[in-house]
């Protein structure tokens, strides 16, 4: 063996041992793990709850409390970022007992609105552990300041109260009590501790409105064969009447030639009177009205049973009353006055609730519709529960404007 070649072959072997180890250390693209799976990748860096993003297979980002917000009408708090969902209190942050006032300018057992309000607070205190202080039912006009000022002179530092009829009383009395928080329901004032609450009654009435049009000229039983609907108000007043608007816009447009029958009740009673509101209504059904719609609190349920004696139709309102007379209610006219008073409770007691503004209720925040439960599904023709939902798409593409009787 020649030197030269001996040298040759020591070179040859010493880059075949290299390449060895090379392929020895260096995995095959076989071998890496793809991200995503769970197994090691190339490198592996620490994530923090806080920095955990959405689809590595880590927990939802945790944002402080102090960054949550309401969206009016959901009955829960939302987040204002990427992250933290409700816990099954519908909250977020941290919360504070809050002790609760609620004065109601009425009597409860209307089945309605005033049931509701009752109904908001007392959900306040099963889920967030709300301490309710005193409920008053007061509807002597004479004795709603004196009692509004007691009720701030209680340990209570959230008092809930309405409607419009309050607002005098609740002018005089917030301005001497800045330490203490007034909701107030359905009215407005202006006042630096009072948060308002007010809701677009007059697009939830266009939709019954709709209903009673339809169902008017459909084939349901013991129609009067006549293009008549009806509507009761508890008293002549806007608001009332704001539900009245929508209602016989709503009718008209169904059928323009809708002819829409309007009575009122009066006096102190006026909301209070099942037999009055009877009456009404059957009066209208004399006139040939086939579906009479409720817009009259207590006196509200002399309506549906007017209805279900003379084998005809009503709309109820406020709460879902269909189940008061199946078959006969039709639907209900849902003003969420419940999910309404719970939300600012809620965000009282979250920190989130801002006084001296207005919150608004309506289609947009299922603040107001209709109640469409099995009863509807049953009884409601498949006509018009579709025209509903078409009357419901055009208000929300603001192809239709709900007039109102509000200014």
């Amino acid at each position: 063996m020649t030197r030269e070649f001996a040298l040759f072959l020591l070179i040859v072997s010493m880059l075949l041992a290299a390449c060895g180890q090379d392929a020895a250390t260096t995995p095959s693209t076989g071998d890496v793990a793809p991200v995503g799976t769970g197994g090691p990748g190339p490198t592996t860096v620490p994530i923090t709850p806080q920095e955990t993003q959405a689809g590595t297979g880590g927990g939802t980002a945790e944002v402080p409390a102090s960054e949550t917000e309401t969206m009016p009408g959901t009955g829960a708090t939302g987040t204002a970022g990427a992250g933290a969902l409700p816990d099954a209190t519908g909250t977020t942050g941290a919360t504070r007992q809050i002790k609760v006032a609620l004065m109601l300018n009425g009597t409860l057992g209307d089945k309605g609105f005033f049931d509701s309000a009752k109904a908001g607070v007392d959900r306040a205190e099963k889920e967030l552990g709300a301490e309710v202080v005193q409920v008053v039912e007061e509807p002597d006009r004479s004795n709603w300041e004196p009692t509004l000022r007691q009720l701030a002179d209680t340990e209570a530092d959230v008092i809930v109260l309405g409607t419009f009829d309050m607002s005098d009383a609740l002018n005089a009395v917030a301005p001497e009590y800045e330490d203490k928080t007034f909701i107030f329901f359905d009215a407005t004032v202006d006042q630096p501790n009072v948060a308002n609450i007010v809701y677009s009654q007059n697009e939830g009435s266009f939709l019954a409105g709709v209903l009673a049009s339809c169902a008017s000229q459909s084939d349901l039983e013991n129609l009067s064969g006549e293009n008549v609907v009806g509507a009761v108000g508890g008293s002549n007043i806007p608001v009332i009447n704001d539900f009245i608007v929508g209602y016989e816009q709503g009718a008209k447009y169904f059928n323009k030639d809708t002819k829409v029958l309007k009575s009122y009740n009066s006096g102190p009673q006026a909301f209070e009177d099942p037999a009055k509101g009877k009456e009404l209504a059957l009066a209208q059904f004399d006139q040939g009205a086939n579906v009479v719609f409720n817009v009259a609190g207590k006196t509200g349920l002399g309506v549906l049973e007017a209805a279900a004696d003379e084998g005809r139709y009503s709309i109820g309102v406020d709460q879902n009353q269909n189940n008061l007379h199946p078959g006969s209610v039709l639907s209900s006219m849902l003003k969420r006055v419940d999910n309404s008073v719970f939300d600012l409770l809620q965000m009282e007691a979250t920190g989130g609730l801002e006084t001296g503004k207005t919150y608004p209720y309506g289609i947009q925040n299922e603040g107001v519709g209709l109640a469409q439960d099995e009863l509807y599904e049953q009884h409601v023709p498949q006509e018009c529960k579709d025209q509903v939902e078409q009357a419901k798409a055009d208000i929300l593409s603001k192809q239709v404007v709900v007039e109102t009787a509000l200014k």
